[in-house]
């Protein structure tokens, strides 16, 4: 019986350890248009090979785009003013900065300006979960998934909706 708790132990150790090793930052190559790279609450997350400047219009690609995508899923509310210099606003109840962010926050840099939603918050870091933060590396393009970011990071603000 203790040997079997033992291994029980070891395995339960070892899966914890792979998942925690899988949510870990990593990087993506692009190799088409529409690539999925990561998912949150069944909203995907889309990237296709170009640069940055490339997606900054665009309505599928641009960072603000999967925001306004999870917002829309999970809240059932229109995200709008993720542009330079906006403030965030939500098309019914209302939407607050808030000091200690949790999954499901919008994650803004107003002087970007760049948006992500939060996919969890450990230690003070929050692992991110965002659309065209990619680069270029040997002619291949890469997009990075799990990102942390500080919580307390200059110029980041974290934003949580309520239908109050």
């Amino acid at each position: 019986m203790k040997k079997k708790i033992i291994s029980l132990s070891f395995c339960a150790f070892f899966i914890l350890s792979f998942s925690l090793l899988y949510a870990a930052q990593s990087n993506v190559e692009l190799t088409k248009s529409m690539q999925v790279v990561d998912t949150l609450d069944k909203v995907d997350a889309l990237y296709r090979p170009g640069t940055v400047e490339d997606d900054w219009s665009d309505s599928t690609y641009k960072c603000a785009a999967y925001p306004i995508k999870y917002f829309k899923s999970q809240y059932s509310v229109n995200l709008s003013g993720l542009g330079t210099n906006g403030t965030p606003s939500v098309s019914s109840g209302k939407i607050s900065v808030v000091t200690t962010p949790q999954k499901g926050d919008l994650a803004f840099w107003a002087s970007s300006p760049h948006s992500a939603i939060v996919k969890s918050v450990s230690g003070g870091k929050a692992t991110l979960i965002e659309q065209n933060w990619k680069y270029l590396s040997n002619g291949k393009w890469y997009a990075t998934i799990n990102r942390e970011v500080s919580t307390t990071a200059s110029g980041l603000k974290f934003y949580r909706w309520s239908s109050k």
